[in-house]
């Protein structure tokens, strides 16, 4: 293997690295938003419940 293909080969693992690197921050971001989510939904379910008891009243 000649000096230039060993840089693009070298170039080539950064890409995939840097590719990877991404795809699993993507997947964290997205895991972080789905759990901001399911804890909205819980806190409004629990003042849908607190209005409702409070209307019975």
């Amino acid at each position: 293997m000649d000096y230039g293909q060993s840089q693009l080969l070298d170039l080539s693992r950064k890409a995939t690295q840097t590719s990877l690197d991404m795809a699993q921050a993507a997947t964290v971001s997205q895991s972080a938003y789905l759990l901001n989510v399911s804890q909205t939904e819980q806190a409004q379910a629990i003042l849908d419940t607190q209005i409702a008891q409070t209307k019975m009243c």
